[in-house]
């Protein structure tokens, strides 16, 4: 963004009758700076691939750059530095500034407010041209013939369609409209209804043509009223609601529970799990990725703040389906946490989307004409359950093996002492001490 503010206000640095350092210095800065876009747009395909092309804003930096390149080698080779051309090409460079929507919460806000309410506009906006081309062709059959005066000139009138169409423009706007309105109601040293001549000045715009002295109709009260009634307080009043309704829900979905950012921090957490980017991870991964998951999503902690029980009793409850044998798949594991989340805000279950694994293994099986069958799958409870049957199993046989050692290591050492008991006292007590604290260590061990 640094980058982009930079260049645009190097460009606006220029002004006429600048030196020619002065212009070279400006012109190496552009170069500079269209290298640099271009380098970051060659970074993004590279890493990206053909996942690039799927976002419009890169599109849309990617014609820019092209447009900037072009501008740049078309200036190198030896084109016109003035002129049309160049106008263009600097016009392209300032299309840099777009790309600061990108980074700008509040003018990202305006542009998608554009773009959802976009099909409703031009539902809006054809019936507005269909209004004011029948006010158009209404108004040519009342006032085409008369006369010219203050307001009714060579530009506004209506003596053809598309002039008159922009004279219902401009009245739209409110200038003027009731001055014109009652020159074209009350006129002055006219003719009333005069018959159609071809050299009538308006109709034939010759020197010497037969001047227009038509009458104006006092139905262009009603004509102008209705007109400003239908279009200035209904209609336009009716495609602003459409924006702010729109600019509305937009808003609503930028305060939403679940946004484009609580995704893209899932994206990230997930890329460090899965850095060959296969799209599943081992389940005994997923309470860490809980756990350093942001809020709404996770617990937003990355040190043991939350306790391993807490999380696993968590991922239980999502009934994530395990692949593999002990794998889970990227977008079951973030279809259950959002599905969790809609849950509990809309205090009432949301439906649930198949997984698309399952999806594109019915859709083979459907193409190959075999029988579907309904997958069988563990899930991430199942598994968990298992090792902790495993573990306590491994436990007790652990403990019943221990004690048979235990067992059998006292009888043997209740054989050692009783040998000795007929030896010496002293002896047979420093024998006894030493065997049995060595017993001792032993069933402690």
């Amino acid at each position: 963004m640094g980058a982009i503010m930079l260049n645009t206000f190097i460009m606006g640095l220029t002004y006429f009758g600048e030196e020619d350092l002065y212009s070279r210095i400006i012109e190496y800065a552009n170069v500079f700076f269209t290298l640099l876009f271009a380098l970051e747009a060659g970074i993004k395909i590279a890493g990206l691939g053909h996942y690039y092309w799927k976002d419009s804003w890169n599109i849309f930096d990617f014609v820019v750059v092209v447009g900037s390149c072009f501008g740049m080698i078309y200036t190198g080779v030896g084109g016109d530095a003035v002129g049309s051309s160049a106008a263009m090409i600097r016009g392209v460079r300032v299309l840099r500034l777009v790309r600061l929507i990108q980074t700008a919460p509040s003018l990202r806000q305006l542009v998608n407010t554009l773009l959802f309410t976009l099909p409703s506009l031009i539902n809006i906006g054809g019936f507005l041209l269909l209004v004011f081309f029948i006010y158009a062709a209404v108004g040519v059959q009342l006032f085409a013939k008369v006369k010219l005066g203050d307001l009714v000139t060579p530009f506004a009138n209506f003596q053809s369609i598309s002039v008159a169409m922009i004279t219902l423009i401009r009245c739209a706007t409110g200038e003027r409209w009731n001055d014109l309105m009652h020159e074209l109601a009350e006129t002055d040293n006219c003719v009333d209804d005069p018959d159609y001549d071809p050299d009538m000045c308006g109709f034939a715009n010759f020197e010497g043509c037969t001047p227009l002295d038509g009458c104006g109709s006092p139905i262009a009260y009603l004509y102008f009223c209705s007109f400003t009634m239908l279009i200035t307080y209904i209609l336009l009043n009716i495609f602003i609601a459409v924006i702010l309704e729109g600019f509305a829900n937009e808003k609503d979905q930028a305060n939403g529970v679940l946004l484009p950012q609580h995704y893209e921090n899932f994206v990230a957490t997930w890329s460090i799990l899965d850095p060959e980017a296969t799209g599943m991870i081992e389940w005994h991964l997923l309470p860490k990725l809980i756990q350093q998951l942001d809020e709404p999503l996770g617990y937003g902690c990355h040190d043991n703040e939350v306790s391993v029980k807490e999380v696993t009793a968590f991922i239980e409850f999502l009934d994530i389906a395990v692949y593999n044998g002990n794998r889970v798949f990227f977008n079951d594991v973030v279809r259950r946490l959002g599905k969790f989340v809609l849950d509990i805000v809309n205090e009432a279950p949301v439906p649930d989307l198949p997984s698309t694994i399952a999806v594109s293994q019915k859709w083979r099986m459907l193409m190959k004409g075999g029988k579907m069958r309904k997958p069988e799958r563990y899930q991430v409870k199942h598994l968990h359950a298992s090792v902790l049957l495993h573990d306590a199993v491994r436990s007790l046989i652990f403990r019943e093996e221990l004690h048979a050692r235990v067992q059998k290591f006292t009888e043997l050492t209740k054989d050692v002492l009783g040998s000795h008991h007929k030896r010496d006292a002293p002896a047979s007590r420093r024998n006894s001490f030493g065997l049995h604290s060595y017993a001792e260590e032993e069933v402690a061990h």
